[in-house]
């Protein structure tokens, strides 16, 4: 639906892409410039977070909410939903194929009130002792976090 070219500096889209893709594909170069050492996931998986979201003015100042699952990213999921393995999306290398899927990390991170933290963590390169910044954005081993 979108596409940001680092290289060319470009954002392309469809016409009939909405608000959300144009969110999504605009967090790649925050992404690139803030979070460096973001791990592979992470690369589709922040910025198709901020696919849903909605926003009002309230008293002259807006207001924003994220974090809403995106309808169509579940329905692409299908089947595989229930058979999600948490280990395996972490571990695996960049590509777009298994967005719907990183993005569901991020929302996992959101739900629990960590996504924030591990934003704060990859800007900072530090994992506080853990394997891994979703680990330390956690504040438990990856063994700790299965049954959640």
């Amino acid at each position: 639906m979108g596409v940001f070219l680092y290289k060319q500096n470009l954002f392309a889209r469809y016409e009939d892409s909405g608000l959300g893709t144009f969110a999504h594909e605009i967090m790649h170069p925050l992404v690139e410039r803030n979070l460096r050492d973001r791990p592979p996931w992470a690369i589709e998986g922040i910025p198709s977070f901020f696919e849903k979201f909605y926003g009002y003015w309230r008293d002259g100042e807006l207001v924003v909410n994220w974090g809403f699952q995106n309808p169509w990213r579940i329905k692409e999921l299908g089947a595989n939903l229930a058979r999600l393995d948490l280990p395996t999306i972490l571990a695996a290398t960049a590509g777009g194929e298994k967005e719907s899927e990183q993005r569901l990390v991020s929302i996992f991170l959101w739900e629990r009130g960590k996504f924030k933290r591990f934003l704060d963590f990859v800007k900072a390169r530090e994992k506080n002792g853990y394997d891994s910044y979703f680990e330390a954005a956690m504040e438990m081993p990856m063994g700790r976090v299965i049954p959640i």
